[in-house]
């Protein structure tokens, strides 16, 4: 069985869709779904279960959401997947044959971005070729973002201690980590994930910042510091409210 952990902040609005599509894209596959809240203050928690998924609540980051998911998750293949992000048909069933193989330990899908509608050609291509320098950064470096599905061995992941706690980029230290424990996948078809962060933000000024916040990581700034200067940015140039800024889920 492949455990689906979802972490959540206030998606009422995009489980129904991501939690039925899912179900529908693993075939035959056993599967179960697990959704691990950060406290959301809508009906998150409430459509979840009402969609068939075990809800666990109480988290106070996505990456504590994500231990929080897999602690509780009863399959030996662990897969973790963003509420606004669509897997494809066939998912567990290429997620399955992979990990069979015994150097595998993990991987995560291409990926693309789920096109909104009435979404101008212009942001439309530039969309596109955000995605396309995404594709060629994580094949030439296997460092994934959580927004690919990440999957990983159970025992692996219990190895590497879960993800790292840090309010940022907990996704990218850990497929770091997860590479050096043997090789990693990179499946196809790609998930198809909402470009809503680059809408809300402006696509130009939000690829600007994600630059900025690799490079500061890759500098050693620690996790709060990154945090807050990265969330500065935001405020500053477009006054952003709590609700667009990267302390979200």
């Amino acid at each position: 069985m492949l455990s689906v952990i979802i972490p959540t902040l206030n998606e009422a609005a995009n489980l129904p869709r991501t939690l039925a599509h899912t179900r529908a894209a693993a075939g035959r596959e056993a599967i179960e779904l697990i959704v691990s809240d950060c406290r959301s203050d809508d009906a998150t928690c409430r459509v979840a279960a009402e969609h068939g998924a075990r809800v666990l609540e109480g988290a106070l980051s996505r990456s504590q959401a994500l231990n929080h998911g897999a602690a509780a998750a009863r399959g030996p293949h662990l897969l973790f997947l963003h509420a606004d992000t669509l897997l494809p048909t066939g998912f567990a069933a290429a997620i399955r044959q992979t990990l069979d193989r015994p150097e595998m330990v993990g991987g995560a899908f291409n990926f693309r971005f789920l096109r909104p509608p009435q979404l101008s050609l212009l942001h439309w291509k530039m969309l596109g070729i955000i995605a396309l320098m995404n594709n060629v950064r994580f094949r030439t470096s296997r460092n994934f973002y959580g927004d690919q599905a990440i999957f990983v061995r159970r025992s692996i992941f219990d190895r590497l201690g879960g993800f790292p706690e840090r309010p940022l980029l907990e996704d990218l230290h850990f497929s770091r980590r997860m590479k050096r424990m043997g090789e990693t996948a990179i499946l196809s078809p790609a998930v198809q994930s909402s470009a809503r962060r680059f809408l809300a933000r402006g696509i130009i000024h939000q690829m600007i910042q994600d630059i900025r916040l690799i490079l500061a990581d890759s500098l050693g700034m620690p996790p709060g510091g990154l945090s807050m200067r990265y969330n500065g940015w935001n405020r500053r140039q477009f006054r952003a409210t709590p609700s667009v800024l990267l302390s979200e889920v």
